[in-house]
């Protein structure tokens, strides 16, 4: 009898230490995640889209947080989402003058769990299918088939802002580069050029000078 009150007592206390452990990871889980976040880039490939069309709808849980121009100065939106597997954002472009979805992307609240306060930004490749569109890399992490837009989080840093300064678009990108190589060429054209001039004119001045010597 002795034995088996013992055991009975430690089952019990067993049994709450394990209901603490659950109280705690439900505490864990239910600590929302204050997140920002902004869009810095778009490539849309081959597409010719214009950005000054392009329409973002946010939503969080299928209840729309915020529409906001593509091209717009401050298209970012600031909200808090749980770490768990039943909050869902997603972000969904489109064309508002066509009224043609340019493709979503959606990302699950555990997804944010674990991050560092501090900026992330990466390129995450949209989807057609808003139904299974979700992220499937960690927040941070490149994607590159196109279309695809360039995302900055923001995590648990509310006095920080998203900055888009120093980002060009597509476009830009492709003419800078463009510019770039070009400007290059034109560099080692003027230096083979001096150089065949520089050649020919010793080639003169030998020939000169044996012409003298005779």
């Amino acid at each position: 009898f002795f034995f088996q009150a013992e055991d009975g007592i430690r089952d019990a206390q067993e049994s709450r230490g394990l209901g603490d452990v659950y109280k705690r990871q439900q505490m864990d889980s239910s600590n929302k995640i204050h997140v920002q976040i902004g869009y810095l880039d778009f490539d849309f490939g081959d597409s010719e889209i214009n950005i000054q069309n392009v329409a973002c709808y946010v939503s969080l849980n299928n209840k729309l947080l915020k529409k906001s121009g593509a091209a717009d100065e401050d298209n970012s939106i600031a909200f808090s989402i749980v770490p768990n597997d039943k909050e869902t954002l997603q972000i969904i472009f489109q064309d508002d003058t066509q009224n043609e979805s340019l493709g979503s992307i959606s990302f699950k609240g555990f997804q944010f769990q674990g991050l560092k306060p501090g900026v992330y930004s990466s390129w995450v490749s949209l989807h057609d299918d808003t139904d299974d569109d979700q992220y499937q890399k960690t927040i941070g992490e490149t994607e590159h088939e196109t279309p695809r837009v360039e995302i900055q989080f923001i995590i648990n840093m509310e006095n920080a802002k998203i900055s888009r300064k120093q980002k060009t678009t597509t476009s830009e990108h492709r003419t800078e580069s463009q510019s770039h190589t070009t400007h290059k060429q034109t560099s080692t054209q003027v230096h083979r050029t001096v150089t065949t001039h520089a050649v020919v004119s010793n080639q003169r001045l030998s020939s000169h000078e044996e012409t003298h010597n005779s």
